[in-house]
């Protein structure tokens, strides 16, 4: 089984680091709008817009300067997992989440510039955060390999 989501949307509001109590790790929480045109059967344009919460955690280091590319309007490139959470609100109201984890979150435009104007030292920066990034990315089972895969009289469908 395969758990990836690959998105390519707008930043929707400017992103604030959090950082961990021992502060050595942040979470960016990234709002990203992704949008879908097509037109109907009457020839009317349409267009519904999705709202997905990205959750990225980084180095503390790094997490002021991804901050700042990842502004409001921003193009970006999302790759990660879908994970559901659940907790419960201080009126004792069960809440539900549906996330997106990243694994790699990589800025396609900055704001007020076209893809293609990037400077070519903008172009370097970003290729260097992508090797680090895939650095960390986890290793994605083979899933060719039934051995690895385990009994399937555990699946629970």
């Amino acid at each position: 089984m395969y758990n990836r989501v690959i998105l390519i949307g707008n930043i929707g509001q400017d992103v604030e680091p959090r950082y961990n109590t021992g502060g050595e790790r942040a979470v960016l929480n990234i709002r990203v709008a992704t949008n879908k045109r097509w037109i109907d059967r009457s020839g009317e344009p349409q267009q519904r817009t999705e709202w997905h919460t990205v959750v990225y955690w980084v180095p503390a280091g790094r997490a002021e300067t991804l901050a700042e590319k990842l502004k409001k309007g921003t193009l970006v490139f999302v790759e990660g997992e879908i994970r559901y959470r659940q907790w419960e609100d201080r009126n004792g109201n069960t809440r539900n989440v549906t996330e997106i984890h990243a694994w790699r979150v990589i800025p396609l435009t900055r704001r007020g510039t076209a893809v293609g104007e990037a400077s070519l030292a903008e172009e370097a920066v970003l290729e260097q955060e992508t090797e680090v990034l895939d650095e960390q990315t986890p290793e994605v089972p083979n899933i060719d390999s039934k051995e690895e895969l385990g009994p399937t009289d555990n699946v629970p469908f």
